[in-house]
């Protein structure tokens, strides 16, 4: 259990899916079960907008936010 106030972050992990806009946020899709999560850095997310890709980076449960590490395109 974290400590009070604290955030519940899981370790660093991949994540794919499609990038794309809802509510003039980007937001990564998984395909298979149409989840949607929010991404914190929108700059490096806006590149890819519309396309498939894999985002490294950690999960926050609270708030069901990717804080983004990393985004590369998927073939």
């Amino acid at each position: 259990m974290p400590a009070s106030g604290a955030a519940t972050t899981e370790a660093s992990k991949a994540f794919s899916g499609n990038i794309l806009r809802e509510n003039s946020e980007l937001m990564l899709e998984d395909p298979v079960t149409k989840v949607t999560r929010k991404l914190d850095d929108q700059t490096k997310a806006k590149q890819f907008l519309g396309k498939r890709v894999k985002v490294t980076g950690k999960l926050d449960a609270n708030t069901n936010t990717i804080h983004v590490e990393k985004i590369e395109p998927l073939a």
